[in-house]
């Protein structure tokens, strides 16, 4: 049997941050809150996901800030904390040669400290490794000749006249 599970490392601000991606369920479950949190800021997406996590680390105040407000305007008080806890429920960061679990707040404290954008960056690389492939494989099959493009079109299709 071939789980296909992966596990991926990447370093934001000198912190070496591990993932495993989720099992199906709690995958499907988290995309679903996703979905819900990031629907204001849709229209700002391309600006934070352009350049990758890269990006991200290096992008300007102006350009995240658009996102960021029209993401966060809409939360209740502490779903922001409550959702990126649950973002690293499978994630765990190298401080000073042990491991610590980011699903608390204590251990991304003690990763991150007050460096929001090493924060950021490491919830979006998180978010990557468990969706990139469905988004790619959604957007290929919904570009593939014949796809009718249901799964990821949002825009409304033209009448023909």
């Amino acid at each position: 049997m071939n789980l296909k599970i992966v596990t991926q490392t990447e370093i934001f601000g000198g912190v070496e941050v591990q993932t495993t991606q989720l099992g199906g369920l709690d995958a499907l479950e988290l995309a679903a809150r996703l979905v819900q949190v990031l629907s204001p800021a849709l229209a700002h997406l391309p600006a934070l996901t352009s350049a990758g996590t890269e990006g991200l680390m290096a992008a300007d105040v102006s350009v995240l800030g658009p996102a960021l407000s029209a993401l966060f305007a809409q939360l209740p008080k502490g779903e922001a904390k409550s959702l990126v806890r649950d973002i690293f429920v499978a994630t765990t960061a190298k401080v000073d040669g042990r491991l610590l679990p980011l699903s608390s707040d204590e251990g991304i404290t003690l990763a991150f400290g007050a460096d929001l954008k090493s924060l950021l960056a490491a919830v979006a690389f998180v978010v990557k490794v468990n969706f990139a492939s469905f988004f790619a494989d959604a957007s290929s099959a919904t570009s593939a000749p014949g796809a009718s493009g249901v799964l990821l079109s949002t825009r409304p299709k033209l009448a023909s006249r």
